[in-house]
């Protein structure tokens, strides 16, 4: 299953996103991008009683991530053409949470406040802090889960390198076992209706449960045929993470 979206479309991850906020599980989605793409999403999405608000600034690449993760840096001046903006999806009965939103984004960029107001889990929350300044978020995860209990399946976000398989909104949880991010995914499944989104979870739930092996110089999915990504962990001792099903 194709998870990448074409601009007017949104991706498997993003639908999950999007299915929290209409169920009231998430108050407001935050999408990136180009301005011409943005026209085509919101026509179909304010047909359906979503509201979309433009930020006033657009976004640049600052860094990015080996693992293909890109970290933004905001630019004065709401996006037109091809330039990325950032767009923020709510129910009508929340409108001023995302204007609220995109005037904090603006202001303050990298305010713990705005993962708040997302509706992350408070604890990923402020374990992001240390990625946004710099540091590797796989280290970050790595540190913060315990090498002796199986982390939760829908934390295991390493499966986006082999698919784009995720059962979580697009943000970093604190650790692999974080059991908030854990019940926070079930509660958001469980308000799912489309056919076809239901199809993808399904398909989601087998590609998580393989466990994955960290190496030095490697990330290996321990399926019947293993998949193998090439990257620089740091780390000094192998590990393999297994999952559980849910917290």
């Amino acid at each position: 299953m194709n998870n990448s979206p074409d601009g007017g479309q949104l991706s498997n991850q993003e639908r999950l996103e999007l299915a929290a906020v209409k169920a009231g599980s998430k108050p407001v989605q935050r999408l990136e991008r180009t301005a011409i793409e943005a026209d085509k999403l919101e026509k179909k999405l304010i047909d359906k009683g979503i509201v979309f608000v433009a930020a006033e600034f657009h976004v640049i690449e600052h860094r990015s991530h080996p693992l293909g993760d890109a970290f933004m840096r905001t630019i004065p001046g709401r996006a037109s053409g091809s330039q990325v903006g950032i767009y923020y999806v709510a129910r009508r009965a929340n409108f001023d949470a995302a204007r609220v939103l995109a005037r904090l984004e603006f202001s303050d960029p990298g305010s713990p406040e705005i993962g708040q107001r997302l509706g992350y889990p408070a604890c990923c929350v402020a374990a992001y802090q240390d990625i946004q300044s710099g540091r590797d978020w796989l280290e970050s995860m790595l540190d913060h889960t315990s090498e002796s209990d199986p982390g939760f399946m829908a934390c295991n976000r390493l499966a986006k390198l082999f698919g784009g398989w995720t059962l979580l909104p697009d943000y970093f949880p604190c650790s692999f076992g974080c059991s908030l991010s854990a019940d926070w995914s079930n509660q958001i499944l469980s308000s799912i209706s489309d056919a076809s989104l239901k199809e993808y979870v399904a398909a989601a739930r087998v590609a998580l449960e393989f466990p994955i092996r960290i190496e030095a110089n490697n990330i290996t999915q321990l399926t019947p045929s293993p998949q193998i990504v090439f990257h620089n962990t740091k780390i000094t001792r192998p590990r393999t993470l297994t999952w559980l099903k849910h917290s």
